[in-house]
């Protein structure tokens, strides 16, 4: 590379609207979550947290970010191992930082451009790892749907289960898609290049360049015992995920179960996505106290379950990322980027000899 870039920044066509729309959302969520609530009743309830229990769901939060930050590498197969896992780990939490505290989803770019500056990666095949991200999370989510549907007959979670087949059919629509990118990469390229031809100057080779490597970013899926790593990792990830949940709820003496862990898990992945203010703040805790009430939790408790939780995991990932923002931009500026091995032919099963 020969020149540092400036950080991406997200395009300035209705970003006000969508962060006045956030800020409305949150504030409608507080005021529905507190209008029949004394707020000394949470801090009471906030009060008994046993700090022991607090820990360890910090810790969990942790481990699962770690896990993640493992599972991205895999996706960069065969270059992952040029890529040290603990730099993996403080470019994931930057990212994420920036996607909880900044309503505007920079969070993925963020992480393109530090891989890209720290070790001279393709920008869009990290980004085809992030989409990739995406989709199996999605799947997971949807699985986790399904799983708990049968489990949730005798509650009134008829918001959650009522959204299985939607989760089912998209996260089977991006893995086809996935899949059709993977195995016809050769006729996409192809037809990307008759396309191009027909461009002025060199514009349309540079966006061949750009679907080459993102197509790249797919090609770890490829393999059955990266799949199957990956699979593992997820599969994981989304018990650490769970066991925050269900350790949120021992701290503060409730019935834990890891019925209500999952579907609070889910509930909060599938609700987040929603606009909503810097943080999350507001929805995150009214999705809390209404998930929990579905499980005979009073209001208070499931309100105090939320704030608890938001401090131990968004709250402390903004924070946690936020220092890993300025230590990656600290290190950009001391370091020279380490260069990724180029691509090269195909890439091969891993232990497979090179032909």
């Amino acid at each position: 590379m020969t020149g540092r870039q400036p950080l991406p920044q997200a395009g300035a066509g209705g970003r006000y609207a969508q962060v006045g729309l956030g800020l409305a959302v949150s504030l409608l969520c507080l005021w529905l979550a507190l209008r029949d609530m004394a707020p000394d009743a949470v801090l009471r309830s906030l009060r008994q947290a046993e700090p022991t229990w607090v820990a360890l769901a910090l810790l969990s939060v942790l481990l699962t970010n770690g896990a993640k930050a493992a599972r991205w590498r895999l996706l960069f197969y065969p270059h992952h191992r040029h890529l040290p896992l603990r730099s993996l780990f403080a470019i994931l939490l930057s990212g994420q930082a920036v996607s909880l505290a900044i309503p505007l989803r920079g969070g993925e770019l963020v992480r393109a451009y530090l891989v890209g500056q720290r070790f001279g990666d393709s920008k869009a095949r990290t980004l085809a790892t992030v989409g990739v991200e995406k989709v199996i999370d999605l799947a997971m989510l949807a699985l986790c749907v399904l799983i708990l549907t049968p489990l949730l007959v005798t509650t009134g979670a008829a918001a959650l289960t009522s959204r299985r087949t939607a989760l089912t059919v998209v996260a089977l629509f991006l893995l086809a898609g996935a899949i059709i990118g993977l195995l016809g990469r050769r006729h996409w390229l192809a037809l990307a290049r008759r396309l191009a031809d027909r461009l002025p100057n060199q514009r349309g080779m540079r966006w061949i360049g750009l679907l080459d490597a993102a197509l790249h970013g797919l090609d770890a899926l490829r393999f059955p015992s990266v799949v199957i790593q990956v699979t593992a990792w997820s599969f994981l990830i989304w018990l650490l995920a769970g066991s925050t949940n269900f350790l949120t709820l021992l701290a503060l003496h409730l019935p834990a179960d890891w019925v209500v862990s999952f579907t609070l898990l889910a509930v909060l992945q599938a609700g987040v996505s929603v606009p909503s203010s810097p943080g999350k703040v507001g929805i995150f805790q009214y999705l809390c106290q209404l998930t929990l009430a579905w499980f005979g939790i009073a209001a208070v408790q499931g309100f105090a379950v939320g704030v608890l939780l938001y401090a131990v995991a968004p709250l402390t990932l903004m924070i946690a990322g936020g220092l890993a923002l300025l230590w990656e931009s600290w290190q950009l500026r001391r370091e020279a980027p380490v260069a990724v091995a180029p691509w090269s032919g195909e890439p091969r099963e891993p232990g497979e000899a090179p032909t």
